[in-house]
């Protein structure tokens, strides 16, 4: 059975690029296209850090800092895997797509509204 489309799902772990490489390798087995989909989410870590700042009641500054920094730890691992998708994309040859909303529940609908309409 030959697969059409293919969707990985990546986060922020350190296995993501892994799975990411091994979606490919399935993708240029079956001649498939691949979306790789990177919804911004925090870890276990950063809702730690976000805790812990809203706990210790910092000043707004503190706040601020802390959303940041872990805004740009989030985007620079969507920065990482983005760039490995299109290493995948030249390696292999593969037609690729990197999605990465902002807000998990309006990708959704707008995604189940799509696949609702195609079927």
């Amino acid at each position: 059975m030959a697969l059409k489309d293919l969707l990985v799902y990546v986060d922020q772990s350190d296995r993501a690029a892994g799975c990411l490489r091994l979606a490919g390798d399935l993708a240029r087995r079956h001649q498939s296209r691949l979306t790789a989909i990177f919804m911004r989410e925090k870890n276990a870590a950063q809702l730690r850090e976000q805790g812990v700042a809203e706990l210790s009641r910092g000043t707004p500054d503190a706040m601020t800092w802390t959303k940041r920094h872990i805004q740009q730890a989030i985007d620079e691992a969507g920065d990482r895997l983005s760039a490995s998708l299109e290493e995948i994309k030249s390696e292999y040859g593969l037609e690729v797509e990197w999605r990465c909303p902002r807000k998990r529940k309006r990708y959704i609908r707008q995604w189940r509204a799509r696949t609702n309409l195609s079927s």
